[in-house]
């Protein structure tokens, strides 16, 4: 098996790849300039059977919510989609999200709690781009909307 990862940078892939020297043979990295942009994506996923997508932004020092981080968390997972949607070989993506995602810390929830797809975080859009609000309330609510735009994306076009 190979993995082609993503990476703002090339040289932080090498610097992946020079620490793995036993897999060098089966990892290689693709330079994606902009990640809100699907055609960035393009060789990325071109000749592959499966995608993982494990990014999202986080920066706690951000000033503006909503460019920094929620903005991003969507689109980029758009992006990622839309340039799939164009590859029939691909068989499967799977998203990681964050507990993140479904975390209601008002709820009180009882121990051994199961979650289900029903549960998302209560807060709201506007909430997760309040500049005032601390950046891990943007977090939460990056992850929120960015897997509900993979979950709307998916149905939309009856794809994976």
């Amino acid at each position: 098996m190979k993995v082609r990862g993503t990476t703002r940078s090339l040289a932080k892939g090498e610097a992946m790849i020079d620490t793995r020297p036993k897999y060098k043979s089966q990892l290689e990295f693709v330079q994606i300039a902009d990640f809100e942009r699907s055609a960035d994506f393009t060789k990325a996923v071109e000749g592959v059977g499966a995608i993982i997508h494990t990014a999202s932004p986080l920066n706690y020092a951000a000033t503006d919510n909503e460019k920094e981080l929620v903005l991003p968390a969507i689109r980029g997972v758009r992006a990622l989609l839309e340039a799939a949607a164009a590859h029939p070989d691909i068989r499967r993506i799977v998203i990681t999200s964050s507990f993140a995602s479904v975390l209601n810390a008002s709820r009180n929830a009882p121990p051994f709690f199961t979650y289900t797809g029903d549960d998302w975080n209560p807060i709201t859009y506007e909430e997760s781009i309040d500049n005032s609000a601390p950046a891990f309330i943007a977090y939460r609510g990056s992850k929120k909307f960015a897997e509900l735009e993979a979950w709307t994306f998916v149905k939309e076009k009856s794809l994976f």
